[in-house]
């Protein structure tokens, strides 16, 4: 599976949509908000880690923003543990868009 990654990556930017009941992230493609990724955490959900870096205080981070690569591995999608945080989108239309994709 490792052979693969060069040809089954994806790195760019995504946007974070929700989680699932699992905890898994549910990330959004920035070019194409309509494409989901459903990311496993690789020691921390994403979720977690950006909540714990919530400098609103809010706890909602829907539309935040990470520059990541995503990577299959074993059947799950990870990333590669590199994770690039961006200016977060709190566009209200992106935001109930999100919401919407995931509900």
């Amino acid at each position: 599976e490792c052979a693969q990654w060069p040809r089954r990556r994806k790195t760019g930017a995504f946007y974070f949509a929700g989680e699932d009941a699992s905890g898994a992230a549910l990330l959004a493609d920035a070019e194409a908000v309509e494409t989901l990724y459903r990311v496993v955490g690789l020691s921390t959900s994403l979720g977690d880690v950006l909540r714990a870096n919530d400098r609103s205080g809010s706890g909602d981070v829907v539309g935040s923003a990470l520059l990541l690569t995503l990577l299959p591995f074993m059947d799950v999608i990870v990333y590669d543990g590199t994770l690039r945080g961006a200016p977060p989108n709190r566009d209200p239309s992106l935001v109930a868009q999100l919401k919407a994709l995931v509900a």
